[in-house]
């Protein structure tokens, strides 16, 4: 630093006021208010009083004299900005009651103040330059499906144009790449399109960035990035083996098996360039090991194996070719990339033209225009600077390319970003911590050029759940995989200054381990008679439902902020986080035969929603009216959805008469009304055919506003859960309608606008917020769980592993260009793919590792953590260690269960092993409560219409299964156990995956193996690939005046024709077990309409039988 940036500091630290002794402010907090003179980055850990402190500064800012109108606060969402303006308006009101009568004006003028969101800045950045920009004066930010339809519809033009030139590069690529269809050439231009947009790789042509990673210069790069990545792998296999050794002793059976292979590995162990790696790694020598080890030993040296295993994999991947190949594979990709690259560019430039013409953009295009204001206009850029003296950015570590370089360009060292890297967990909306890294790391390298604070006292928790973090973290999150130290730099200090006050046993606070035996589990399962045995989400489900009954019978204490003491547990201070909302109906169902009331804060897609569901199948029914070919495609199911919804509930009866009837004669208008069999229908029918005149008489907004109305669908919505809400997202529809109205969509391209969220399988995009149910456990996902805090708070299905897979072979990557296979007699990896493969792995961890982070640091006062017992094939380090977990061994990880299993040993007690209390591990709750009142008969619920699948439950008044007499008697209980266990198994088995490396996963004994790869005999397996499939779908059928319930295993449905399966014990020929199937046959092929085929599977046995 020079001695004038010295004397700079100096005389800022001058101007801070002195903090005062009794000051509710930390000093790390009092300089985050107070620093002046150059930019401030804040790295506020988990409950360190950000959005205090960052509210504290803007009213201090204020004081000092500075007009809100020269104030600029971003956020990232609308709720953000808002919630963010009412913290300022209640601290200004506040300070003047106090006696400050200089805030007045600010307080007046706050609501013009700019306290929005990133988008909107920039939106009203680009309005006021529209002249120069040269577009119109009154754009709008546009639909989100309106533009995925555009895009698809301007995409299939090109590709038109390139069919009618024949230009021969497409020709040459689709002939290479493809074979039946064009589809993944379009996967990849749009693919590409999103990367550049998110990037922001528009300050050079395409066409330089994809070319410039085809030079030499980028070849020796590759090189040497490939042998850094070799020399990492070396390294950690054998600092593995070395660790081994040096836990067990060199004298050790295992130790001295190490120690040979060591000696051994020499070559492998000393290899310094990619041609002596190749030539080592490619001579693997035979590891044997020592005789005489205990079981002990055994179970470590499978462990080992397994981690050096996955090690080996990646070597052997890099070293695949020579590099003579790699090199001829990366050039081969070189034109055909370039290709891509023009094209996508040509796609660019048309879909860009469409939002100029229609005056509509993308936030993306938005904010790329006012980079360019900024960049190609000086005098813009002055004075954006001139009118806001002070910058505030909220949530900085999830800002994306194109904001950070939007603040780096209007601030004047006198941005003020506060946020926390390690709760950086949205990349999926383009967030990138990266840039919050580097920036914190250019800081402290840098002081002249900013300032950074640490705000790592935490005011949320007890110190024993700081302590929990603050052990798994320790040794796991770092610089390499994480983002920071978080040892030396974000290491959770306890502050909260009124826990230390009271006291509560040890059993109630802090971090609880629960651990699920297997074993013991198979046996509560056959206790209780199951049908099958409890899936692992079911386990954790009822082990908790069972913790919670017994905290509450045991008058657990937590700690009342309001009160400032102590009072019982209830049900609302409990909260269950899970990472994936796919199992919330099983803890739904657990929950409620126990009577233990959930609610489950689900994030349904807003088509999903009854209201909208209705709406839409109500337009689709008037479109039908006025087009009687449409109408027998469509009718039919349209109304059949209607009429069972919550605004009619007609019976299953009267719907069917009805459409009985209709289907003797045609599907005019005048037929549709004739066949009303009453006058509620011929009423529904006059709205139909009044709507579908107006139709073409009023604007589409209109006309949804007059079905809403007509249909009293708000008026209805009282029958809904959350009448409130319902109302709002037909209103949202109203506004939607306007939007595309006004670009001239009609009812019919509204019908498609619908048929687009269904089969791409989008939605629109509504902002909620989370508001917990008093009186209720509350479940929900832990990005839902972001900035909120609980007394106590569950962590089931941690053993749940991530999902990182897609199905394009297209990537982007900063440092290695655009990257795609390599055709040379066929399709390869390139070495850039591998690469850029290990680096996203990394990062995937990385992020995972903050999702950690966030649903831990959400409890106040206890966390439990429910864990599967641990496998062979689990890294288990059980010991206390004051060193990080290897970066290698980190990267494997896979499930948050295999971080908590690596620090295992720091948490200074062992998991405690869950008690089966057989009245809540009881498969009993499949059938509903253990009290039900009398239900209702199905025919006459009210819902929406799904024609498949059908998946209601009720309780069963009679089963298609047939009861045989030996299946329960003693001497076939290992038959039973082993058919459960194997019933299990496929239940876990995604069919269109390949099978042995799932049953490899799942530790299935090869004997087991051998049996469920039986299932490869049936005649239709090799063409999964192309059906729907349902595993243990629950059947209703009422058609013959009982109500009967079953539940097939496996049903394969494909356009044609459907097949269906029944997994038996072992004896697949009884006459009872057909006709059981022939009934789930009759039920299936009366709802699919085709052909249904049935086969009978014994899992003891691995044979099929065909019935006919």
């Amino acid at each position: 630093m020079s001695k004038c940036d010295r004397n700079l500091c100096l005389a800022v630290m001058k101007m801070m006021p002195k903090r005062p002794i009794d000051s509710m402010f930390t000093e790390a907090q009092w300089r985050a208010i107070y620093e002046t003179g150059r930019n401030v980055l804040v790295s506020a850990g988990a409950g360190s009083g950000k959005t205090t402190v960052l509210t504290a500064r803007v009213i201090e800012t204020l004081k000092s004299g500075l007009p809100i109108e020269q104030l600029l606060v971003l956020t990232f969402t609308r709720a953000a900005a808002a919630e963010m303006k009412e913290k300022i308006r209640k601290a200004l009101e506040k300070a003047i009651a106090a006696g400050d009568t200089t805030l007045h004006e600010s307080l007046e003028q706050l609501d013009a103040a700019m306290i929005t969101t990133f988008d909107s800045f920039c939106l009203n950045l680009v309005e006021q330059h529209f002249a120069v920009l040269g577009i119109d004066p009154h754009i709008t930010i546009g639909d989100t499906i309106m533009f995925d339809m555009a895009r698809d519809t301007l995409l299939e033009a090109l590709f038109d144009d390139l069919y009618e030139a024949a230009d021969p590069d497409f020709i040459h690529f689709l002939q290479t790449y493809t074979t039946k269809s064009d589809a993944k050439l379009k996967d990849y231009v749009l693919a590409l399109s999103d990367a550049y947009a998110q990037y922001g790789v528009f300050e050079s042509s395409l066409e330089s960035f994809a070319a410039r990673h085809f030079t030499e210069d980028a070849e020796a790069r590759l090189r040497a990035d490939t042998t850094k990545a070799l020399l990492e792998l070396q390294a950690a296999y054998q600092s593995m083996i070395e660790d081994v050794v040096s836990c067990w002793g060199a004298q050790s059976n295992l130790g001295q098996t190490c120690t040979n292979w060591l000696e051994i590995l020499k070559a492998q162990c000393s290899a310094t360039d990619f041609e002596s790696f190749r030539a080592a790694w490619k001579n693997f020598p035979r590891l044997n090991s020592k005789r005489g080890m205990d079981e002990e030993e055994k179970a470590a040296l499978r462990q080992l194996k397994t981690r050096l295993g996955k090690l080996k994999k990646t070597l052997d991947d890099l070293l695949m070719h020579d590099w003579d190949t790699c090199l001829t594979h990366h050039r081969k990709t070189a034109a055909h990339v370039a290709f891509v690259v023009k094209l996508t560019k040509r796609f660019n430039d048309r879909f860009e033209q469409y939002q100029k013409t229609h005056g509509m953009y993308t936030f993306a295009a938005v904010a790329r225009m006012a980079l360019e204001v900024l960049k190609t206009h000086p005098s813009s850029l002055a004075a954006l600077k001139k009118q806001y003296r002070a910058i505030f950015v909220d949530e900085y570590q999830d800002t994306s390319y194109l904001q950070d370089r939007f603040v780096t360009l209007i601030s004047d060292n006198n941005a003020f970003m506060v946020g926390d890297v390690k709760q950086s967990i949205y990349r999926f909306r383009d967030a990138v911590p990266e840039l919050f890294i580097k920036r914190y790391h250019h800081y402290k390298a840098n002081p002249e050029a900013g300032t950074v604070i640490d705000l790592n006292k935490n005011f949320r928790s007890r110190e024993t759940v700081l302590q929990g973090i603050n052990a798994l973290f320790d040794v796991t999150f770092d610089a390499e995989v994480g983002g920071l130290d978080y040892t030396a730099e974000h290491h959770l200090v306890y502050g909260h200054r009124d826990y230390k006050a009271f006291d509560v046993p040890a059993a109630e606070q802090g971090f609880d381990l629960l651990m699920l035996n297997p074993e013991d589990l198979r046996e509560a399962a056959w206790l209780d008679h199951a049908s099958r045995p409890f899936k692992d989400e079911e386990a954790h489900a009822m082990a908790i439902v069972q913790d919670i009954k017994r905290k509450i019978a045991a008058n657990h204490q937590v700690y009342d902020e309001a009160k400032k003491t102590y009072r019982p547990l209830s049900y609302d201070d409990i909260v269950i986080l899970i990472h994936v909302k796919r199992e919330f109906h099983v803890y739904e169902r657990i929950f409620a035969y126990h009577e233990v009331p959930l609610y489950a804060h689900r994030d349904i897609s807003f088509y999903e929603n009854d209201e909208i569901m209705v709406l839409r199948n109500l337009l689709r029914c008037i479109m039908a009216f006025r087009d009687p070919v449409l109408a027998r495609q469509t009718f039919p199911h349209a109304f059949l959805s209607v009429g069972r919804s919550y605004r009619y509930a007609f019976t299953d009866a009267q719907l069917v008469d009805f459409l009985d009837t209709l289907t003797t004669t045609d599907y005019t208008q005048t037929a549709i009304e004739a066949a009303a069999p009453n006058e509620t229908f011929s009423e529904v029918f006059r709205h139909m055919a009044s709507c579908a005149k107006m139709a073409t008489e009023m604007s589409l907004d209109a006309l949804l506003a007059e079905v809403i109305k007509r249909f009293e669908l708000i008026d209805h919505c009282v029958d809904l859960q959350d009448s409130h809400a319902a109302e709002q997202r037909l209103m949202k529809m109203i506004a939607i309608a306007q939007n595309l109205s006004g670009h001239g969509y009609t009812l019919a391209d509204m019908s498609a606008y619908f048929d687009h969220i269904v089969n791409e399988q989008t939605d629109i995009d509504i902002q909620s917020g989370v508001s917990l149910k008093a009186g209720m456990c509350n479940l929900m996902t832990i990005h839902k769980s972001k900035g909120l805090e609980f007394p106590v708070v569950y962590y089931p299905m941690l053993f749940s592993r991530w999902r990182q897979t897609s199905d394009l072979d297209l990537y982007f990557d900063q440092g290695y260009g655009v990257i795609i296979p390599a055709f040379d007699e066929g399709l390869h990896d390139t070495i850039a793919k591998k690469l850029h493969l290990i680096k996203e792995n990394r990062e995937h961890v990385s992020e995972r590792m903050r999702q950690l982070y966030v649903a831990l640091t959400r409890t106040k006062h206890q966390a439990i953590l429910v864990l599967n017992e641990p496998t062979d094939k689990d890294l288990v380090i059980d010991t206390f260690e004051h060193r990080k977990v290897d970066v290698n061994i980190r990267q494997t990880f896979s499930s948050f269960q295999s971080i908590i299993f690596a620090a295992l040993g720091q948490f200074g007690k062992p998991p405690r092993l869950i008690p089966y209390d057989a009245t809540y591990f009881t498969g009993e709750y499949r059938q509903g409560r253990k009290q039900p009142s009398p239900p209702p008969k199905i025919p006459d619920r009210a819902y929406v219409y799904q024609p498949l699948p059908s998946t209601h439950h009720t309780k069963q008044h009679a089963t298609f299964s047939t009861v045989l007499s030996d299946v329960l008697r003693p001497e076939a209980y290992q038959d039973v156990l082993k058919g459960r266990q194997l019933h299990g198994w496929l239940e876990h088995l995604d069919l269109k995956q390949p099978l042995q490396p799932q049953l490899d996963a799942l530790s299935v004994p090869a004997s087991s193996q051998t049996l469920i790869l039986n299932l490869r005999k049936l005649p239709f397996f090799a063409q999964l690939h192309e059906a729907t499939i349902y595993q243990e779908l629950t059947l209703y059928d009422a058609s013959e005046g009982t109500e009967r319930i079953g539940l097939i295993d496996l049903l394969v449905v494909f356009a044609n024709q459907a097949y269906l399966v029944d997994y038996k014990l072992s004896d697949v020929t009884q006459d009872a077990y057909k006709d059981q199937i022939k009934g789930y046959q009759k039920v299936v092929q009366s709802m699919l309409n085709v052909p249904v085929q049935c086969y009978l599977f014994s899992l003891i046995r691995g044979t099929v039988r065909e019935i006919y």
